[in-house]
């Protein structure tokens, strides 16, 4: 049980998380990971299933004899309440070894044999978190681990965040600045807060791992770089870089590392999605201007492969780097960090206000970029 090596992998609902868990089930790792939807749940649940099936390794619990549940939807399963708040939840009955020991029970916990947990994790909900902590001590406690060797914490959201349309002229447009304040308490709840949440729940865990433990923060590549309409998800990125670099420091002299690892833009996450699909609900003025940087942005963007395998990069490296920038998408980021800010912001400025022509010349000139990168 020694070479054991787990991992609490928060986010895993789809892109870098997905990716992420995916890998490290193929390797071999104990992987605890935690979904915050309904829909993630049962796709990281299908994953796990698959990759179990496709090495001749089953899913099933070990204690439980009766696996004929297990060919079984999990919709069948699941309760009414499965999308409801993880405090209203809590109050279910039977403790957390019941709970590992049950396969497709309809609550927040899910066993995949000897190689994993999937969990539904809130990580802006306190008694979600607790009970994350609760689950790696009773995997402790029963020794099916040894400690935990990593935390990923990948969670994460996005918003469109324009500061501009709070006020017009000298005046403040209330429901404009009661808008942006709750994107603000959302994206910081999600992506700051609920890094610390989990963090200062975990670290325990890892103190006793017998070797060099890891906490891993997944920022981005605008974790030091500003963009217009992004204040609220630039901020929190920059949050999480500032509380890493103080752990660096307070964890000195422990068994307990810090990585960054800052991803570029990316083609398959679903980050973007929920203000995109609800662009009818904003009265941003300049939501087209940013839509338009957004589908530059893509079109600059790579596979989450790149950012899994820096990920696998700093869980195995025997001395990991402090801060890795992931090559995937982030091109465009390296130029822009030789330009004075001054200068920078007007380039902005002039992409956003030439998006027609750049956008249909930007294939060529992605192309004459990598070119001379490389």
């Amino acid at each position: 049980m020694s070479d054991i090596k787990a991992v609490v992998v928060t986010g895993c609902d789809s892109g870098i998380g997905y990716g992420i868990c995916a890998t490290l089930f193929r390797k071999n790792y104990f992987v605890i990971a935690g979904c915050n939807t309904k829909y993630g749940f049962k796709k990281v649940k299908k994953l796990f299933k698959s990759i179990s099936k496709s090495q001749g390794v089953s899913s099933d619990s070990p204690s439980r004899s009766d696996s004929t549940t297990d060919s079984m939807d999990i919709s069948k399963h699941e309760s009414n309440n499965f999308d409801q708040n993880v405090d209203q939840e809590k109050n279910n009955t039977g403790n957390l070894s019941d709970q590992l020991n049950s396969l497709n029970t309809g609550k927040n916990v899910y066993r995949i044999g000897t190689r994993g947990i999937l969990v539904r994790l809130d990580v802006t909900n306190e008694e979600s978190v607790k009970e994350l902590a609760s689950l790696v001590q009773e995997l402790i406690d029963s020794k099916q681990i040894p400690s935990l060797y990593s935390l990923i914490n990948n969670s994460g959201i996005w918003r469109f965040s324009t500061l501009k349309e709070c006020w017009n002229d000298d005046k403040l447009i209330e429901s404009e600045v009661q808008d942006e304040l709750a994107r603000w308490k959302l994206v910081m709840e999600t992506n700051l807060m609920g890094s610390v949440r989990v963090t200062l729940r975990l670290v325990p865990f890892l103190t006793r791992y017998k070797g060099l433990a890891r906490v891993i923060f997944i920022t981005s590549v605008v974790d030091e770089t500003g963009v217009p309409g992004q204040s609220s998800y630039v901020s929190s990125k920059f949050a999480i870089r500032g509380f890493h670099e103080c752990l660096m420091h307070e964890l000195e002299g422990t068994n307990i590392c810090t990585v960054c690892v800052a991803p570029g833009a990316l083609s398959d996450t679903r980050l973007f999605d929920y203000d995109f699909n609800l662009d009818k609900e904003y009265r941003l003025n300049n939501t087209h201007k940013l839509k338009n940087g957004m589908k530059i942005l893509k079109k600059l963007a790579s596979s989450s492969r790149g950012v899994v395998k820096t990920v696998m990069k700093a869980l195995e490296s025997k001395r990991p780097r402090r801060y890795y920038r992931s090559t995937s998408g982030t091109f465009l980021f390296k130029l822009v960090k030789l330009l004075p800010k001054s200068l920078y912001i007007k380039v902005v400025k002039l992409i956003l206000m030439n998006f027609e022509h750049i956008h249909t010349s930007l294939p060529l000139l992605t192309k004459l970029i990598r070119l001379i990168l490389k």
